[in-house]
C-alpha cells in the first residue's frame, strides 16, 4: 500500500512534524510511504528521515528557485479559507501545485496533517483514494468560518483521526458531520534507545516552543519558590520563540539567572530528558502533548497542568505524574517541591511512566493506524465503481478551474508521456552530477519558445529532489570511567567501515588549555561487539594525547581509506552534568556536539588548573559577587587575591582580597568602581583571576566542568548600572555618566566583566 502525508513544511519543526515523521517511518518496513511538502524553504530537513522514506517539495521558495518569484505566488489561494491559521503561507501557486499532486499521484491513501490541508484532501482527490484528516489541532481553537468549510467538504473524507479522545467529543459536538467516521489514533513517540534517567540529577526540564501559550512565566514564578526551599536545583528549558527575550528578562528580575537556564533548540530530546529528575509542562493548552510522553519514555514523572486535551488523558495523577490546575504557580510548586523532597515517591513515578510511554510507542501507533487503512481501501474499492474513477478527473478540472487554477498546467503532460518521464526525472534528481548537468541546461534552454517546455522540466526536477541523506549516525557515551564511547549498529552497508578519525579544526589562544603546534588528527580503529548487541565501537580516553585542546570534526573511514564526516546519534552526556568524568586531577574534558552544519564534532580542553566560576550576584553597595570552586592545589590558595585585568592595547590591574574554605570553595566581591572609573573606550572587558598566596600562579576564571558547550548563551547575568566619573588620568573615546558592567562567559568559557555604555 502506499500512504502519502501531506504537510505543510517538512522541512522545518514542530510537533505535528515529528508526529508525522515518527509514524512514517514506523510504515516504511511495510508499505511505501512518502511525505509531501508543500512548501520548501531549507536545503535539508531539521527531522532526520527513516531510510526508505521519500520527500517530495511542491513549491521551493528558496533564494534563486523559480517559485520565489513566480507571478502566482502573490496571488492569494482561493481553496484555503481566509480565517484558517496558515491561511498566509497559501496563494495559487500551492493551489495548483497541490492540485495537480493530487491528481496524478499514485498513492492509495492520502493524509492531510491540517485543516487548510484536509480541506484540499476532501476537494480535490480523486474517488477512488482513501482520504484521512489528522486533526493534529485543538478542535476549539479552529476558526467558525473554518468549521463552516469542514462541515461542506468534509463529508467526502474517509475518515478524521484527532490525537485525544476530548478533542474527538468536542469535534462531534461542536461540528457534527453525519456519516463521517471519528477515530481517536494519538500522535506516536519514538522509544528511547538509551537508557532511563536514574533520577538524581537536581534538574527539572521543560521543552517545547517558547509560546505564550506554554506559560513558561509561570512555570519560572512556581521555580522562584522552589529555590526558596531546594537552591541546590535547577530548571532547564529547552525550546526557542517569540518569549524568549521576555523569559530572559523575567529570570533576571526574579534574580534566578543561577537557577533557571534558556537552553535553546535542542534535538533530539531524549539526551536531555535523562539528564533531569523531573518534566514540566505549564501549557495553558496542549493538543497532545508528545514532550510529555517523551519525557515518560526517559523515565521522569511529569508534573502538569491539567489543561483540556493531553496531559490529563496520558498522566494518571499520583501515579506516573501529577496535575496541577492552569496558571496557579504555587500549587506548581507545591508538586514540583513534592517529587523534589519524597524520593521514593519521584522513583516511583518515574518507573510507571515508562511503562506509560510505551502505550504512544511508534509500532502501537503505526499498527492502529494501517487497520484503519486497510479498512477504509477495502471498503473504498467496493464503494467507487471504475466508471466514477474516470468522471473524477474531468470534475477535478472544473473544480479547479472555478478555482482560478491552469487546466493548461494540469494537463501539460499525457499518461504516455508521464509513464515514460517521471522515473526518468527521478534517477536525474536522485544523482547529484546529473542533476547538476540537467539544471545547467534548463538555464540555458529557459529562453524563447523553449522557456515553457523547460520550466515543465524544472517543477518536476524539484518536486522530486530526496532527503540529503543523514549520513551515518554515531552514538556517544560517557562511561563511569571517563572514557567516551563511539558507537554504531553493524549492519548492512557498514562492514567497510574500519574506524573513526578525529581531524582537528581549529584552534585558539587561551588560558583555558587551547593550545597549538599539536597533533591534527588520531585515528581509532572499530571492534566488533563480541557480546552479540550487533554494534561497532571504540572508545577514546579524555586524556588522550592525540587529542589535544581545540575543535575535532569526527569522521568515518572506510576499509579503502575515504573518510565521511560522521552526523551524531545520541549524545548521552549526562555523566558531565555533576562532573563524575572530569573531577579528576590533572582535568581534560571532551564535549562531544552537532556542529552548526549538522555534524559530530569535539570540544577539547586540557587545563591545568580549574577555577570554576558557579554561581554571579549582584551586592547592594555596587559590587558583584561571584562564587565557586578551585579544584586542586587549595594549599596555595589559602589566602586568595583576585586580580581584576583589563584586556587589550592598555592593560591596567586590580587586586581584590577573597575569601576560601578547606575544601576550595571561594567567593570574592569585585567592586566595580574602580574598573567604570579607568574606562577607555565604548567597551573594556576585565578578565578575573585567582591568584596564589605569592603570586606565583594564577588561574583565570572559567566554566569548564559541565554538559554545556556554548555557556555564553546559556548562563546569562544580570547587568550592574553604575553612575561614576570617569578617572581624569584616563583618555575616554566616548565619555558617558551612566554605564553598564555586565558579567558573561566568553566563547572560550572564561569569565570576564564588560563595561559598556548604557546608551
Amino acid at each position: 500500500m502506499k500512504i502519502s502525508f501531506l504537510i505543510h513544511n517538512a522541512y522545518g519543526v514542530g510537533g505535528t512534524n515529528r508526529a508525522v515523521l515518527n509514524l512514517a517511518a514506523a510504515l516504511v518496513p511495510r508499505h511505501r510511504v512518502e511525505i509531501v511538502s508543500v512548501l520548501r524553504r531549507a536545503s535539508r530537513p531539521m527531522f532526520a528521515f527513516a531510510d526508505g522514506l521519500r520527500l517530495v517539495p511542491l513549491v521551493d521558495l528558496q533564494q534563486y528557485q523559480p517559485d520565489r518569484t513566480d507571478p502566482r505566488q502573490s496571488l492569494p489561494s482561493r481553496l484555503v479559507p481566509v480565517r484558517e491559521e496558515f491561511f498566509r503561507y497559501y496563494s495559487a501557486l500551492t493551489d495548483e501545485r497541490i492540485a495537480e499532486y493530487l491528481r496524478t499521484t499514485d498513492a492509495e491513501v492520502v493524509v492531510g496533517t491540517r485543516p487548510s490541508l484536509n480541506l484540499l484532501v476532501a476537494q480535490l482527490s480523486r474517488p477512488e483514494t482513501v482520504t484521512i484528516a489528522q486533526e493534529h489541532m485543538t478542535h476549539g481553537l479552529i476558526p467558525q468560518t473554518v468549521r463552516d468549510a469542514m462541515r461542506r467538504w468534509y463529508p467526502r473524507l474517509d475518515a478524521s483521526t484527532p490525537i485525544t479522545q476530548a478533542d474527538a467529543d468536542i469535534f462531534r459536538r461542536e461540528t457534527p458531520i453525519p456519516g463521517l467516521r471519528i477515530e481517536v489514533i494519538a500522535d506516536s513517540v519514538e522509544q528511547s534507545r538509551i537508557p532511563p534517567s536514574d533520577r538524581t540529577n537536581k534538574i527539572v526540564v521543560a521543552a517545547g516552543r517558547l509560546d505564550p501559550v506554554k506559560r513558561y512565566d509561570v512555570l519560572i514564578r512556581a521555580f522562584a519558590r522552589v529555590v526558596q526551599r531546594r537552591p541546590d536545583w535547577s530548571l532547564r528549558i529547552y525550546g526557542d520563540g517569540t518569549e524568549r527575550q521576555n523569559l530572559e528578562n523575567l529570570i533576571l528580575a526574579l534574580g534566578l539567572h543561577n537557577h533557571v537556564y534558556l537552553m535553546g533548540r535542542w534535538s533530539p530530546l531524549n539526551t536531555e530528558w535523562v539528564k533531569g529528575s523531573i518534566a514540566a509542562v505549564s501549557s495553558d493548552r496542549e493538543s497532545f502533548g508528545m514532550t510529555i510522553v517523551e519525557a515518560m519514555n526517559c523515565g521522569l514523572p511529569v508534573v502538569s497542568t491539567a489543561c483540556p486535551s493531553g496531559p490529563p488523558e496520558i498522566i494518571t495523577d499520583g501515579v506516573d505524574g501529577l496535575l496541577v490546575p492552569v496558571g496557579d504557580p504555587d500549587t506548581f510548586a507545591e508538586a514540583l517541591l513534592r517529587l523534589i523532597e519524597d524520593e521514593a515517591a519521584r522513583h516511583g513515578m518515574g518507573t510507571r511512566a515508562i511503562e506509560t510511554g510505551r502505550r504512544y510507542s511508534t509500532e502501537t501507533v503505526a499498527g492502529q493506524f494501517e487497520d484503519l487503512c486497510t479498512e477504509l481501501r477495502e471498503h473504498r474499492r467496493r464503494a467507487v465503481p471504475r466508471s466514477a474513477a474516470r468522471r473524477s478527473v474531468n470534475a477535478l478540472v472544473l473544480r479547479t478551474q472555478a478555482a482560478g487554477t491552469s487546466v493548461k498546467s494540469m494537463l501539460q503532460s499525457s499518461d504516455r508521456t508521464r509513464t515514460v518521464g517521471e522515473p526518468l526525472l527521478t534517477a536525474i534528481a536522485s544523482n547529484q552530477k546529473s542533476r547538476a548537468l540537467a539544471e545547467g541546461m534548463l538555464r540555458l534552454g529557459g529562453v524563447g519558445p523553449l522557456k515553457w517546455q523547460t520550466r515543465r522540466i524544472q517543477v518536476a526536477l524539484n518536486r522530486r529532489v530526496p532527503p540529503e541523506p543523514e549520513g551515518v549516525g554515531v552514538d556517544c557515551t560517557i562511561l563511569p570511567d571517563g572514557r567516551i564511547e563511539f558507537s554504531m549498529a553493524a549492519g548492512r552497508g557498514r562492514r567497510l567501515l574500519r574506524g573513526l578519525v578525529f581531524q582537528r579544526r581549529e584552534h585558539a589562544g587561551g588560558s583555558n588549555g587551547w593550545s597549538s603546534g599539536a597533533p591534527t588528527e588520531a585515528v581509532m580503529r572499530f571492534q566488533a561487539d563480541e557480546a552479540g548487541g550487533g554494534r561497532m565501537a571504540v572508545s577514546l580516553s579524555m586524556d588522550d594525547p592525540r587529542v589535544a585542546s581545540g575543535r575535532w570534526n569526527v569522521c568515518l573511514e572506510t576499509i579503502g581509506g575515504r573518510r565521511r564526516r560522521a552526523r551524531p546519534g545520541m549524545l548521552d552526556l549526562r555523566r558531565l552534568v555533576k562532573g563524575e568524568a572530569t573531577l579528576r586531577y590533572p582535568f581534560h574534558v571532551v564535549l562531544p556536539y552537532r556542529s552548526q552544519d549538522g555534524f559530530l564534532a569535539l570540544c577539547v580542553w586540557h587545563p591545568e588548573r580549574v577555577a570554576e566560576a558557579r554561581a554571579v550576584t549582584l551586592t547592594d553597595d555596587d559590587a558583584i559577587r561571584i562564587e565557586g570552586m578551585v579544584l586542586q592545589d587549595i594549599d596555595h590558595y589559602h589566602q586568595p587575591s583576585f586580580v581584576v585585568s583589563r584586556r587589550g592595547q592598555a592593560p591596567r590591574e586590580f587586586i581584590v582580597p577573597g575569601e576560601m574554605d578547606t575544601s576550595g570553595r571561594f567567593r570574592v566581591e569585585v567592586p566595580v568602581s574602580a574598573i567604570v572609573r579607568a574606562r577607555l573606550s565604548h567597551e573594556d572587558h576585565w578578565s578575573i583571576a585567582l591568584a596564589s598566596s605569592d603570586n606565583s600562579n594564577r588561574i583565570r576564571l572559567g566554566r569548564l566542568l559541565d554538559d554545556i558547550l556554548d555557556r555564553y548563551r546559556v548562563y546569562q547575568f544580570p547587568p550592574l548600572v553604575v553612575d561614576e566619573e570617569n578617572d581624569p588620568d584616563c583618555v575616554v573615546d566616548f565619555p558617558t555618566s551612566d554605564v553598564r558592567v555586565c558579567p558573561r562567559f566568553t566563547e572560550d568559557s572564561e569569565f570576564e566583566l564588560v563595561v559598556v555604555d548604557s546608551e
